[in-house]
């Protein structure tokens, strides 16, 4: 499982937003949070076989369930109220591994959801020459095999980078995989605050890491297997036209990266090689505090005939988001999702059903819908 932990542009960044938190052996300087004022949240993530695992917060409490092949809803069950930022992600033998921040001592922690109940495992990393400051405390998650991904994003002495840690989820340990990112981010020279990561590594082992920095520029690595970031090649790490700064999204299965421009008109896909591969003119507005951790989502169908994506628009409640949908050749306003209201909804393709299915939250419990890739309307499962 990869971690990164956020900006201060994410949708919880005012309550982390008056100082950098301080990493001291394996944990944040613990921090004085305002759980009151969390908004809530949801991230999911699919295994090989069609299994959907779900997480998310409501009311300080944190929830999973799971959404089986065929599309029976497990239920809701409780897995702590100590912890906020959840992520998640499933390893090779299907097991959800949970990650997530404990602002009480400022620890990450983990889980296996084969046993909600259990107690969290704190996770414990080295290999950090200096004082390391991390930003927002926000964990994405990636596997490789049974093993997990750590990256974190802040910095050493005054300089930002991305580090990247490989360890064992079920104890908790990590070690240092490869160099930092330091280097890329020194010859740019740009106003450096890493916004809105999206990573992935999808079940042949592509994996992906994208995120924007101050000026708009759009850095795209792989995440080798082994848990080390590597500049894709003859790329440069940077494009000036992309920017996931309103929010980007990677399509479990092929990595491909789905994202807004800027401005708002655009909605622009690129492949695992960081082509473009299509581009629809929506005319779309995100709200840049709505769009942050696991308040965006993208899948398309193995032919790329058919695809979504979310993104989230409102600023206070974060309730509200856009969905384009790409039909054929042309991407489009989703406004019949849209006007259902959901929650914080989540896409993926299905491929036991050959549709995509939505997931999103209703207070405590795990609301499922689905639709077509042809263009057809929204569905509840059962």
């Amino acid at each position: 499982m990869l971690l990164i932990l956020v900006v201060l542009g994410s949708p919880l960044g005012p309550l982390f937003a008056q100082e950098a938190p301080v990493v001291t052996g394996n944990a944040i300087e613990p921090q004085e949070i305002d759980t009151d004022a969390l908004r809530p949240d949801l991230t999911s993530t699919q295994s090989s076989d069609g299994m959907i695992h779900v997480v998310w917060m409501h009311e300080g409490q944190m929830f999973y369930a799971k959404v089986d092949q065929s599309l029976k809803n497990s239920g809701s069950v409780s897995v702590g109220t100590d912890v906020m930022n959840p992520g998640i992600a499933v390893d090779d033998s299907g097991t959800a591994w949970v990650v997530a921040f404990r602002p009480a001592d400022g620890k990450f922690v983990i889980k296996a959801m084969s046993d909600p109940a259990a107690p969290w495992k704190v996770i414990e990393w080295g290999g950090v020459d200096g004082e390391l400051k991390v930003d927002d405390p926000y964990p994405y998650l990636a596997t490789s095999g049974k093993s997990a991904i750590l990256v974190l994003s802040g910095s050493v002495g005054g300089e930002r980078a991305v580090f990247s840690f490989f360890g064992d989820p079920a104890t908790g340990k990590f070690s240092r995989a490869g160099q930092s990112l330091q280097l890329s981010f020194n010859s740019k020279k740009l106003i450096l605050n890493v916004r809105r990561p999206a990573l992935v590594m999808t079940p042949s082992k592509v994996g992906r890491l994208a995120y924007a920095v101050g000026g708009g520029y759009l850095f795209y690595h792989t995440v080798e297997p082994d848990g080390r970031i590597e500049p894709i090649p003859d790329y440069d790490g940077y494009k000036p036209k992309g920017s996931v700064n309103y929010g980007a999204a990677f399509d479990e299965r092929s990595a491909w990266l789905a994202y807004i421009e800027p401005n708002g008109s655009k909605l622009v896909v690129i492949d695992e090689n960081a082509e473009i591969v299509s581009e629809g003119q929506l005319g779309i507005k995100l709200q840049p505090h709505a769009v942050g951790p696991n308040r965006r989502s993208f899948a398309r169908t193995p032919d790329g005939a058919g695809a979504i994506f979310l993104g989230g628009v409102a600023k206070e409640t974060f309730t509200g988001f856009i969905a384009a949908r790409k039909v054929g050749e042309e991407w489009l306003e989703w406004t019949d999702l849209t006007d259902a209201k959901l929650v914080n909804p989540r896409v993926h393709f299905h491929a036991p059903t050959g549709k995509f299915v939505i997931v999103s939250s209703d207070l405590g419990n795990l609301v499922v819908n689905t639709t077509t890739p042809d263009g057809g309307g929204l569905e509840s499962a059962h």
